[in-house]
C-alpha cells in the first residue's frame, strides 16, 4: 500500500516513518498445478521474510539454492482473509483517511496469483450473497472498519460525508463502472484531463455516489464488481481483463471552539491491477489476445 507523502507525514503523530509498505502473499498451488506435479518454489521463513528457490538448481526433486527476500510483511498459503487484513496495515491507513490524508492499496502480480481474491474476495459469491463471508477481501473489510471508526467518532460530535467512485481501464480506455459495464450499449470511454490549478490528472465526467451508510457503500461496490470485465484462459478461469480503481472519499467536519467548521478531505483508493501474462502460457486468442497486449503495455 501507499501511505501519506513526506510532507503529510511531517504533520502526523510520531511513529509514522514510511511512505510505501510492501507485503507479499503466497497463494497455495491450484488443483491444476497439483495434478501437473508442480512444486512450491516460494517458502515463508518469518512474518517478514521468504525464500525463492532456484528451479535450475533442482537435484533429486529438491532445490539446492534459493534467494532470500525481506518485506514489511509476508503471508503464507494458509493465511485467511481476516489475518491478511489485520496484518496489512489498512486499519492505520483508514485512520489517516479520517484525518484528511490520501492513501492507496493495490495488488500487483502475474495473472492467477490471487490479486482479485485478496482485494475483493470471491466476486461471484459477493454479488450473490453479499458480505459477511470468511472470503471477504480487503475492500469489504475496510468498508466495515471505516464505518465502525466513523460511528465511534460521531459519538464525539464529528460529522462525516462518504462518497465513492469506480473506474476500470480496459484496452487503454477509462470506463465508469458505477454507470456502465463494458457490454452496455451506451457505454463510452471517459477522457483523462489535467487540472493545472491542482497539478493533477482527473477523469472528466466521472460519477460519484453518496454513501451515507455502510450498506450503501457495500451495495455500490457489489455493483461495480458485477460490471467489471473478466474472461477465461489457460492460467485463470476468471481473469480480470482490466485495471479497476475503487475510491472512497471521506469528508470530515470538525467544529472548533470558536464555532468555525473545518472540513478535511481524505480518500482511500483500492487498485486491483490485471495480471501480466505470458502468451505462451495463457494461450490467449482473439479479443483476449488484444486485451493481453493492452494489459502488459499499461503495466510496463
Amino acid at each position: 500500500w501507499e501511505g501519506p507523502s513526506a510532507n503529510q507525514q511531517a504533520a502526523m503523530a510520531p511513529g509514522v516513518s514510511e511512505n510505501v509498505r510492501v507485503i507479499v502473499r503466497i497463494r497455495p498451488l491450484t488443483q491444476r498445478e497439483i495434478d501437473r506435479g508442480d512444486e512450491e518454489m516460494i517458502r515463508l521463513v518469518t512474518d517478514t521474510s521468504l525464500q525463492v528457490s532456484d528451479p535450475s538448481s533442482m537435484r533429486g526433486g529438491r532445490p539446492m539454492s534459493a534467494l532470500a527476500y525481506q518485506f514489511a510483511g509476508c503471508f503464507g498459503p494458509s493465511c485467511p482473509q481476516d489475518q491478511l487484513f489485520e496484518g496489512s496495515g489498512l486499519k492505520t491507513l483508514l485512520d489517516h483517511i479520517l484525518e484528511g490524508y490520501s492513501a492507496t492499496a493495490f495488488a500487483y502480480g502475474p495473472t492467477g496469483s490471487g490479486k482479485t481474491f485478496s482485494i475483493a474476495g470471491r466476486p461471484d459469491s459477493i454479488i450473490k450473497n453479499g458480505s459477511g463471508d470468511a472470503t471477504d477481501g480487503l475492500v469489504m473489510r475496510s468498508i466495515e472498519s471505516l464505518f465502525e471508526k466513523i460511528r465511534n467518532l460521531q459519538r464525539e460530535g464529528l460529522q462525516f460525508k462518504v462518497r465513492a467512485s469506480c473506474v476500470e481501464i480496459y484496452n487503454e480506455s477509462v470506463i465508469d463502472l458505477i454507470k456502465f459495464s463494458r457490454a452496455s450499449k451506451d457505454c463510452h470511454a471517459l477522457p483523462v484531463k489535467f487540472d493545472t490549478a491542482r497539478a493533477s490528472f482527473f477523469v472528466h465526467e466521472l460519477s460519484y455516489c453518496k454513501c451515507p451508510t455502510e450498506e450503501d457503500l457495500l451495495r455500490l461496490y457489489m455493483r461495480t464488481l458485477r460490471n467489471r470485465s473478466v474472461a477465461g484462459h489457460q492460467l485463470n478461469r476468471d481473469s480480470s481483463r482490466s485495471h479497476a480503481l475503487f475510491t472512497v472519499y471521506v469528508d470530515s467536519m470538525i467544529k472548533g471552539e470558536d464555532g468555525h467548521i473545518t472540513t478535511r478531505h481524505g480518500k482511500m483508493t483500492f487498485v486491483d491491477l490485471a495480471g501480466s501474462e505470458r502468451l505462451k502460457e495463457s494461450k490467449s486468442e482473439g479479443t483476449t489476445l488484444r486485451e493481453t497486449g493492452s494489459l502488459n503495455k499499461s503495466l510496463f
